[in-house]
C-alpha cells in the first residue's frame, strides 16, 4: 500500500508538473500565435485643407528655397517623327531661367546638348547645332520656358497670371489662367494638387485656343534635402512621350552657379 501511494503521489505530480507546463505554453504561445494573425495597419491618409492664398504661398517659399538642382537621369523618347530612343542624361535647373539637359552615350560621350538659358535655345546634336528642332522636343518632353520649375511639379503662377483654386474631396485643381481683353481669360496650365502634402502630380499645358497640348505625370515623390521631389516624371502631348527616371537628385549643390556662369549666363 504504501509503495502504490508512493506511485500514485509521483504519477500525480508528474501530472501537475505537465498541467502547469500546459498552461504556460498556452499562455505564452496563443499570444504570439494570436499576434500572427494581427495585420499591419498602415495609419489613416490625412486630407489637409488650405485656400488659394495659402497654397501660392506654400509654392512661392517651396520656388525660392529651390535655387539649383543637378540631377542624372534616365530618359526614354518615343515619338513618329523621332523615335524610340533612351539614354543616360544629366539635368542641370538654374533658377530663373536656365535649364540644360545633356544626354550621353553609352560610353560617356556626349549624343546632344540641349540648353534655355534667358532668351537663348540652343540644341547640339553630335557636334551639329540642330535649333531648328528646339520645338519639336519641347513638345514632346514638355514645355521648358522661364517657369521651367513646373519641371519638378513646383507650380507657378506669374503676373499677369492669375489662379482658381477648385476643391475636392482628394485633389484640388489649380488652374492659371491669363487675363485678355474686354474681360476674357484664356486657360494656360493645371495643376492636380494632392491633399497630404499638397504636391502637384499632374500638370497640364493648354494651347491659345484651349485646348490640352501636353501633360506631366509626376510620382515616385522622395525627401530631398528638405524637399518632396519626383523620381519619375513622364510627358504625353501629341507628338509621344517621354519619361524621366532620375536616379540620382541634389538641390542647392555648391558650384552650380559657379558652372554655370562659366558657360555665360
Amino acid at each position: 500500500m504504501r509503495r502504490l501511494g508512493s506511485v500514485l503521489s509521483e504519477r500525480h505530480l508528474s501530472f501537475s508538473r505537465s498541467v502547469r507546463w500546459g498552461l504556460f505554453l498556452v499562455l505564452v504561445v496563443s499570444p504570439v500565435g494570436c499576434m500572427r494573425n494581427i495585420r499591419s495597419v498602415s495609419p489613416p491618409r490625412i486630407q489637409k485643407d488650405a485656400s488659394l492664398e495659402e497654397l501660392l504661398a506654400l509654392y512661392e517659399l517651396r520656388y525660392r528655397a529651390l535655387t539649383s538642382v543637378k540631377a542624372l537621369v534616365k530618359v526614354q523618347l518615343d515619338s513618329p517623327s523621332l523615335g524610340s530612343h533612351g539614354f543616360q542624361a544629366a539635368l542641370l535647373l538654374l533658377r530663373p531661367q536656365t535649364f540644360q539637359l545633356t544626354g550621353f552615350d553609352p560610353f560617356g560621350g556626349t549624343l546632344f546638348d540641349l540648353v534655355s538659358r534667358g532668351g537663348e535655345r540652343r540644341l547640339i546634336v553630335s557636334g551639329r547645332d540642330q535649333s531648328s528642332r528646339w520645338g519639336e522636343l519641347i513638345n514632346l518632353g514638355g514645355p521648358i520656358e522661364p517657369g521651367f520649375f513646373d519641371f519638378l511639379g513646383i507650380p507657378r503662377v506669374d503676373p499677369p497670371e492669375l489662379a482658381v483654386l477648385e476643391k475636392g474631396q482628394d485633389a484640388f485643381n489649380l488652374l492659371v489662367v491669363r487675363p485678355g481683353p474686354a474681360g476674357s481669360a484664356r486657360l494656360r496650365k493645371k495643376y492636380l494638387i494632392e491633399r497630404e502634402e499638397f504636391r502637384a502630380v499632374q500638370t497640364t499645358y493648354y494651347t491659345e485656343a484651349g485646348f490640352p497640348e501636353t501633360t506631366l505625370f509626376f510620382s515616385d515623390f522622395r525627401r530631398v534635402n528638405g524637399f518632396w521631389l519626383p523620381f519619375m516624371i513622364s510627358g504625353q502631348s501629341r507628338l509621344g512621350r517621354a519619361e524621366f527616371a532620375f536616379t540620382e537628385i541634389k538641390t542647392n549643390p555648391e558650384g552650380a552657379r559657379r558652372s554655370d556662369a562659366a558657360t555665360g549666363d
